[in-house]
């Protein structure tokens, strides 16, 4: 969460229970955030895991090559 929105988040609680909707729209909303942002992640990891596998097939092979040539 921003500086900001935990500075607002602070002072809607200094104010007490009635900002109780407020705060919890801001948490909401900040959950949406970070679960679109696990997301990105995910995604990129799967992508990144991906590129590992290929490299280490291929490094595999290079290796099974030479074997075969000694």
């Amino acid at each position: 969460m921003p500086v900001s929105q935990i500075v607002h988040y602070v002072r809607l609680r200094a104010q007490g229970p009635d900002t109780a909707d407020a705060r919890l729209n801001m948490l909401l909303d900040h959950r949406d955030r970070l679960l679109g942002m696990q997301q990105e992640l995910a995604e990129s990891m799967n992508l990144v895991d991906g590129k590992i596998l290929y490299y280490r097939h291929l490094i595999e092979q290079k290796d099974a090559g030479h074997e075969a040539t000694r």
